[in-house]
């Protein structure tokens, strides 16, 4: 299984290929999210990693393709030099509604 990176930051390019993770440079969410349907549609792609800023335009979309996915991991990830989003505290609390 390979994982695939998909950003609109070439220092993250640059940052995963050292670690050999292949990687996609798109330019708007709209591209994100056609990218993310061909990779899903790739079986030899076990996990996506998404960059924050190119998920928040199009969080809801995305969320609901992670809860339909069963193959494919789709994790999302911060951008290089801005801080994390807890998305799985703000996953469970809309899930069950309980706050941590």
């Amino acid at each position: 299984m390979n994982t695939l990176l998909i950003t609109d930051a070439h220092d993250a390019i640059v940052g995963m290929r050292f670690s050999g993770i292949e990687s996609l440079r798109v330019h708007s969410s709209l591209e994100m999210l056609s990218a993310l349907e061909d990779a899903l549609a790739d079986e030899n792609i076990g996990l996506v990693l998404i960059t924050e800023t190119l998920v928040a335009p199009q969080y809801k979309a995305v969320m609901a393709r992670r809860l339909e996915e069963t193959q494919t991991m789709i994790l999302i990830i911060p951008d290089p030099g801005k801080s994390f989003t807890d998305h799985i505290a703000t996953y469970v609390r809309e899930s069950i509604g309980i706050r941590f």
